[in-house]
């Protein structure tokens, strides 16, 4: 993109026990002085921000954060977390739409793209395809006496049942990968959809055919 590739690497903060993201602008354009090219310093990335993707263009980044919601109380124990997807236009220099994924609609963005997950854009930049967390159905115990609000809501006895209440995971490394589902999310309106009939339940690699 104007002549540059973005780059980014992580590495292993072994004092912190935590990945440190950096971010490399090369540039690709020759010199006609013969000197050789200007190689700025990499910009170290929050780590709030959990995926960066540009566009097949490079007009557009799409960049997923993960944000805290702090409690009404103002403690730090019940704190939970957001995703957010910030749209950056005009080659990543304006933000010109922020899009709360909401809780009802799916778990956590899975960003594992070595093996789980993804994030891609459509052919024509106005939509993401991506991969998220199914959110688990409610489940209450057999003896429990369900009231009139959470009847419909709630799975009797499902809490042990596999499937419903309990999930195989992936091994050691991959315990808290949940149930995933495909998702698309138009970066204009911010309107969330599902993508139905999607054999397995592990999803991996998601991308737009070149027809879109």
């Amino acid at each position: 993109r104007n002549g540059f590739v973005s780059a980014t690497r992580s590495v292993r903060d072994i004092d912190t026990n935590s990945r440190r993201q950096f971010l490399y602008n090369i540039p690709v354009t020759s010199q006609s002085n013969d000197a050789p090219p200007f190689i700025a310093p990499p910009i170290e990335l929050p780590a709030k921000i959990k995926a960066r993707i540009p566009s097949p263009s490079g007009s557009k980044i799409a960049i997923l954060v993960e944000e805290n919601i702090p409690s009404n109380d103002g403690g730090s124990a019940s704190e939970s977390k957001r995703n957010v997807f910030e749209i950056w236009t005009d080659n990543g220099h304006r933000l010109s739409n922020r899009i709360m994924l909401p809780s009802d609609k799916h778990g956590p963005v899975c960003t594992d793209f070595a093996w789980f997950g993804g994030i891609s854009w459509s052919p024509d930049e106005s939509v993401l395809v991506y991969t998220a967390e199914v959110n688990k159905p409610k489940t209450t115990s057999f003896f429990t006496t369900p009231s009139s609000k959470t009847a419909d809501t709630q799975i009797s006895g499902g809490q042990y049942t596999l499937g419903v209440g309990k999930s195989e995971d992936w091994g050691e490394k991959y315990s808290s990968t949940a149930l995933l589902a495909l998702f698309c999310l138009n970066v204009e309106t911010g309107k969330i959809g599902v993508i139905e009939n999607v054999p397995g339940s592990s999803v991996a690699k998601e991308s737009f055919s070149t027809e879109g």
